[in-house]
């Protein structure tokens, strides 16, 4: 339970960075959660390749290492956003002004 908290939290601040800078939310939402285990996953296969047994004691060594890893993404993304502004998008087309110009002009007479 304390697990899904952590990626419901982790999700829900990558989501909410993405949409305040104008980017995919839910792409970076995803970053954000592959980040965190990019992290914890390593440490986990060095535990249990140690012979380590303990799940408990694995969770508690990864975890940070996670958090960590989660964290440095997040600011790291911040940074190269807050260098890059990105306009938001228009919904209309760049051409369609162009395009209803072009039937106008294009009738025979």
């Amino acid at each position: 339970m304390l697990s899904l908290l952590f990626i419901l939290f982790v999700a829900r601040a990558f989501y909410f960075m993405a949409e305040h800078y104008h980017r995919n939310k839910w792409g970076y939402a995803v970053v954000g959660l592959i980040s965190f285990y990019v992290g914890v996953i390593p440490v986990t296969l060095a535990f249990i390749g140690a012979g380590v047994k303990d799940p408990l004691l694995i969770s508690v060594a990864s975890v940070p290492v996670g958090i960590v890893t989660c964290r440095l993404t997040y600011v790291y993304l911040r940074k190269q956003w807050r260098e890059t502004p990105v306009v938001p998008r228009d919904r209309t087309s760049l051409d369609s002004d162009l395009m209803a110009l072009g039937k106008d002009s294009n009738k025979v007479k």
